[in-house]
Order: C-alpha cells, then sequence, then structure tokens
C-alpha cells in the first residue's frame, strides 16, 4: 500500500509541476500583452524616448556624474547606512 501511494504521489508531483509551469507561462504572457505592451505602442505613437534625460543638457556628451570618495574612517565604518 505505502509503495502505491508512494507511486501516486510522485505522478502527481509530476502533474502538479507540469500544471504549474504552464499556468506561470500563461500569466506572464498575459500580463505582458495586457500591461506592458500599451505601454511601449504609447511611447512609439508618442515618438517619446523611454529614457528621459530630465532638464540636462540636450547636447551633453554624456550625464555621468563624477563621485567623490569620502575619506575612509572608524566613524563611517561603523555606520554602515
Amino acid at each position: 500500500m505505502l509503495r502505491t501511494m508512494k507511486a501516486i504521489w510522485r505522478r502527481w508531483k509530476g502533474f502538479a509541476h507540469r500544471l504549474i509551469e504552464t499556468q506561470n507561462r500563461l500569466l506572464m504572457g498575459f500580463v505582458y500583452v495586457i500591461a506592458v505592451s500599451p505601454i511601449a505602442g504609447g511611447f512609439k505613437l508618442l515618438r517619446r524616448p523611454m529614457i528621459d534625460r530630465g532638464p540636462a543638457d540636450p547636447d551633453a556628451e554624456t550625464y555621468w556624474l563624477e563621485r567623490t570618495e569620502p575619506q575612509l574612517t572608524m566613524d563611517r565604518a561603523t555606520k554602515m547606512f
């Protein structure tokens, strides 16, 4: 009886995993079609770039901000955040 129950349990787990995989693919596809596609289409229609660079100089070669490293002190090391 125990062997039969274990076999049934193994088959059930295999079926459940395949069912969950299919459900996840369908759900993610649905979310993509309903949420992501219309937003991307709206941006395409408005011809607006997806990355908004803000009010900075439009002719700038880069928007990289140089970062200065703070001094490494014991006080700073004890305050991580």
